[in-house]
């Protein structure tokens, strides 16, 4: 009868172990994490980009966390969305691919117009040292960077006008 009791109670605390394992894993940081980057979808600031009649929603990148992380870690976007990197004073900020898991179209914009564009940045190979990208560069210092899907450039051309209208929070 003692074996039967010290075999339940150890099956007790076994099933015991794994259930508060498993709430933890479910219930703890990552799922937290996940939460906070929810919040932080929410609260980003959009802007309405206009070019040559051809509109996109860009998520705004204004704080240098922002800017660092960019599009990274992402799978794709809407063909209508991109990212904006506002720069205050205008500078000639390099931009690179790390963490991309799509190709890009690079929109170099000063004073109201296109001043350049990389065409089709492709994301880095699988195991490819940060130190081994490519840096892309504007012709000239810039006041906004546009990220937009790979092939989103051909609508339009150097010397074209831009218009961006910022729009509250979403």
């Amino acid at each position: 009868m003692n074996k039967k009791i010290l075999i339940s109670v150890v099956t007790l605390l076994a099933f015991g172990l794994i259930f508060a394992f498993l709430y933890r894993a479910f219930s703890g940081p990552a799922s937290f994490r996940a939460y906070e980057n929810d919040a932080r979808q929410v609260q980003k600031k959009v802007s309405l980009v206009t070019i040559n009649n051809r509109n996109y929603n860009a998520e705004v990148a204004k704080t240098t966390e922002e800017q660092a992380l960019g599009l990274s870690g992402r799978d794709s976007m809407p063909e209508t969305d991109a990212m904006i990197f506002p720069f205050s004073p205008p500078q000639t900020v390099p931009f690179w691919m790390k963490d991309m898991r799509f190709a890009l179209d690079i929109v170099w914009i000063a004073n109201g117009k296109v001043i350049g564009v990389e065409k089709n940045a492709p994301p880095p190979k699988i195991g490819a040292q940060p130190q081994d990208l490519p840096n892309y560069r504007p012709p000239a210092p810039v006041d906004y960077v546009l990220e937009l899907n790979a092939g989103q450039s051909q609508y339009f051309n150097v010397g074209d006008a831009v218009t961006i209208l910022e729009l509250n929070q979403i």
